[in-house]
């Protein structure tokens, strides 16, 4: 059972790779209290990180990602002209995320 659960959405810009280096030292240092689940490119695997997140028994869930006050952005498929787009579908308003 993890005591953190980590949430890692990618992008095609790769402007979340930075993050690697955070999630290996985590995983190093906090062994099997850190889970780390790296969000792929469709909705049936953001659907599968959420669920994994709520039935985790984690007692802290971070996001990995981008976002603003209101919103977490989700991975972004290859299709995705920018990624950093108020139009984007593919986010989370924060009122859903958290009542999840």
């Amino acid at each position: 059972m993890c005591k953190v659960f980590a949430i890692y959405p990618t992008d095609k810009k790769d402007s979340t790779k930075f993050l690697n280096k955070i999630n290996t030292f985590l995983c190093k240092n906090l062994g099997a209290d850190w889970h780390c689940y790296k969000i792929k490119f469709s909705d049936e695997d953001h659907q599968r990180c959420l669920n994994s997140a709520q039935s985790s028994a984690a007692k802290f869930i971070i996001f990995m990602g981008h976002g603003r006050g209101d919103k977490l952005l989700g991975s972004f498929n290859k299709k995705a002209e920018d990624f950093i787009s108020t139009l984007i579908p593919q986010h989370y308003n924060l009122t859903l995320f958290i009542s999840s």
